[in-house]
């Protein structure tokens, strides 16, 4: 789960701004301050880890709302001098380790398997962190740094230099506690374990001089992004022996092939599990098409369909009436949005005019019926999505009912999807009366929190007040004992960040919130105060 994401030098955002993200995190501000700037930074994370996409501008998960405009166009002020860096914290949340599985290699006891150990069992949160700049030498943008952090401790780090070949291992921090070294040996002055471990990590794999900036491992990579499929850390093996390994008593090839071994996972297992996230990543951009009449779902599931809100209809199509049930739960609750439709998951059978059965049905002719099973098995089928009026029964295609109402089915979708686990869903409220946009608060709720349900981490761009006038009610409701639905929601539950931009420069407020449901400071810039001033004048 990535529970917290840094930008700095991208687009608005200049100087470093950190979010938070909870189950259900809500961006607001005004208009053009930056809150989708947030949203971009993740699609052009995925960019560049699925794709080496440094330059991007279409998106995988954006469709035709996201366009970034190459690097160029999203670095802060269009200056080619400013790195821009991306870091994104992650945390343990469903029992298996941030690393990846563990090699079979880590299970001996030995050194290199007690820290993989110690990584796979111990290790509650890591982060990674991409730096992206400019080449004026190359003309183009390059990974310039990659870094991993565990348990809010610098792990290791590669650089790159757009005029030289490949990149260097030139951080691995050795006083890390998963090296077995500890504070305590040095605060006592019994330093000596610590000392060895870092003796026999250095030899073979870092210079053993006095001068840091020396003590690195060259790679075989073009510049500092690993590469994360079956590859391993490109660590030249024969120029690492060729440095004396054998000068270190009990160290040998096996040795060294098992560190490398280890500094690969260590190194490339947090980004390979930053970029899973990221492809599970489902972005619903702020105006969602309406299926057409002919609407078929594509047969090979499309992220970009998600953004124009298609790829929502694909999913309810694809998992049939039995979750079709569970958004009209939603939607027709008198508790809930009462919005007096149903949707219905149905498979058509399409009939040629020239089909004996269709001349048949012309005519009446029970006759030629009689092989009527037959034929219509013959016939090609496929699933579509209707609507049902409550009142009188009367089935409807999406584009015979107001707007409103194709706007908010693939946010539902989206916020039940099991398969989703993290989305973002930029003015769910379009289009929604006062009571549909106080509802879809529990929709999220639902969709994030209730138990034995998706669990899916949601972040809302939003203005909508009612939407957070129902949140905090229901934390007021679980202070009191009550929770709607039997799904308590904590002040931990939900992140509401403040976005707003001056001087060009965005920043990011977190707006604390209490277990009474009142936030802990005011609202910056009178944002909710209109109806205020408009009663009042």
């Amino acid at each position: 789960m990535i529970t917290a994401i840094e930008i700095e030098n991208f687009k608005g955002i200049g100087q470093r701004q950190r979010i938070e993200l909870r189950p259900i995190t809500l961006l607001f501000g005004p208009n053009s301050a930056g809150k989708s700037t947030i949203l971009h930074a993740m699609h052009y994370a995925r960019e560049v880890l699925d794709r080496h996409n440094l330059d991007a501008d279409r998106t995988i998960s954006g469709g035709e709302f996201v366009d970034l405009g190459g690097f160029r166009a999203f670095v802060h002020n269009h200056n080619l001098d400013l790195p821009i860096k991306l870091a994104f914290e992650m945390r343990r949340t469903d029992g298996g380790p941030l690393f990846g599985q563990v090699g079979q290699w880590q299970a001996y006891e030995t050194e290199e398997g007690a820290v993989a150990e110690r990584l796979a069992n111990n290790a509650n949160t890591c982060a990674v962190e991409i730096t992206v700049s400019w080449s004026h030498w190359l003309k183009r943008p390059f990974v310039a740094g990659y870094a991993v952090s565990v348990d809010e401790q610098p792990l290791v780090r590669i650089e790159a230099a757009p005029d030289k070949a490949g990149a260097k291992l030139a951080g691995l921090n050795l006083k890390h506690p998963i090296f077995g070294a500890s504070d305590e040996n040095e605060e006592d002055g019994r330093d000596d374990e610590a000392s060895h471990v870092e003796a026999i990590w250095r030899a073979g794999l870092l210079e053993n001089t006095k001068d840091e900036s020396s003590r690195v491992i060259p790679l075989d990579q073009p510049d500092a992004l690993p590469g994360f499929g079956d590859e391993e850390l490109r660590i030249p093996y024969d120029e690492l022996w060729r440095r004396g390994l054998d000068s270190v008593d009990g160290l040998g090839p096996m040795t060294l092939l098992a560190r490398i071994n280890l500094l690969s996972w260590m190194v490339v297992g947090p980004g390979r599990r930053l970029r899973q996230e990221l492809e599970r990543f489902r972005y619903l951009g702020p105006l969602r098409r309406t299926p057409p009449r002919d609407y078929q779902p594509p047969r090979f599931p499309d992220p970009s369909r998600w953004a124009c809100g298609l790829g929502a209809w694909d999913r309810l199509v694809e998992q049939g009436p039995e979750f079709a049930e569970e958004v009209n739960k939603w939607l027709v609750g008198r508790e809930e949005m009462d919005c007096g439709y149903r949707v219905n998951v149905i498979s058509v059978a399409e009939l040629p005019s020239d089909n004996p059965l269709s001349a048949a049905l012309r005519t009446g002719g029970g006759a030629d019926l009689e092989n009527s099973a037959e034929l219509m098995s013959r016939l090609p089928t496929r699933a579509c999505a209707t609507l049902t009026k409550e009142a009188g029964g009367i089935e409807l295609l999406p584009h015979d009912i107001g707007v409103g109402l194709s706007q908010v089915i693939p946010v539902i979708v989206t916020a039940l999807d099991r398969d989703v686990s993290f989305a973002s869903v930029e003015q769910p409220e379009l289009h929604l009366h006062p009571k549909g946009q106080a509802a879809l608060g529990d929709v999220f709720i639902a969709g994030a929190l209730a138990p034995g349900g998706p669990r899916n981490q949601m972040i809302i761009e939003t203005h909508s007040e009612h939407l957070i006038l129902r949140l905090v009610r229901r934390i007021r409701e679980t202070t009191r004992g009550q929770p709607f639905h039997g799904t308590p929601v904590a002040p931990g539950d939900l992140g509401v960040c403040y976005v707003y931009s001056d001087v060009g420069e965005t920043t990011v407020i977190v707006m604390e919130i209490n277990a009474q449901g009142e936030f802990l400071r005011p609202w910056p810039d009178t944002f909710f105060s209109q109806d205020f001033f408009e009663r009042t004048a």
